[in-house]
């Protein structure tokens, strides 16, 4: 069984809110970083809860066609602990190959950390929970949902792509960032619970900035 699929008419109502509202922070952007981060804490939730409701309100399966079953939330979490916990695991061996090889695998990780004690409890609050959790709605539950029609492969693959073209910063291929979009892929084709790579992305992203801080 394959993970939920959506119509055409969700997926362009949906994507086309979803880039309006990006447009329109866009434009009303602050110049210091703490504003930047709560403008973007925002219009994640406001993305995040558009496409909530545009599912329930366009698909007869409601909030279920992205992935997201109120009856299935402690399942999902539970899921994704152990995913995080396999591939935190792999990762780490990873990283421990790389040192004896004389490599700093800590080195490789890019994620500037602010000086400042609000801008950084606000990074960890925007970017390790909240972007998470509208970044899963959006690509996996979203572009995924909607690719996954033309297989797991087409799904899989294009929204790794655009996942990852959102996160670029012109410096070459993001890594973290193409090996999450495909294991976030892989892990919410299996569960069919999009809990389980919420909870992935969330404790990767929370564990990136907190080794980022002692890097």
């Amino acid at each position: 069984m394959a993970a939920a699929t959506l119509e055409l008419r969700l997926f362009a109502t949906a994507a086309g809110t979803v880039l309006a509202l990006e447009a329109a922070a866009w434009c009303i952007a602050g110049q210091s970083r703490l504003h930047a981060l709560v403008l973007l804490g925002a219009l994640r939730l406001f993305q995040s809860a558009a496409v909530v409701l545009l599912a329930v309100r366009l698909d007869q399966s409601g909030a279920a066609v992205v992935g997201l079953r109120s009856a299935k939330i402690g399942q999902g979490f539970k899921n994704g602990l152990w995913w995080s916990l396999g591939f935190g695991a792999l990762t780490a061996a990873a990283g421990i190959g790389l040192h004896l090889c004389g490599l700093r695998p800590l080195a490789m990780i890019d994620a500037p950390l602010p000086a400042a004690p609000l801008e950084l409890t606000c990074l960890f609050i925007v970017g390790g929970v909240v972007g998470p959790l509208a970044e899963e709605i959006v690509f996996r539950g979203l572009v995924f949902g909607f690719l996954r029609r033309w297989g797991f492969l087409t799904a899989a693959l294009g929204s790794t792509l655009l996942f990852v073209l959102a996160h670029s910063s012109g410096r070459g291929l993001p890594l973290p960032q193409t090996i999450g979009g495909l294991l976030f892929a892989a892990a919410y084709e299996k569960e069919k619970n999009l809990l389980v790579p919420i909870t992935l992305h969330v404790l990767g992203n929370l564990a990136i900035y907190t080794l980022a801080a002692f890097s």
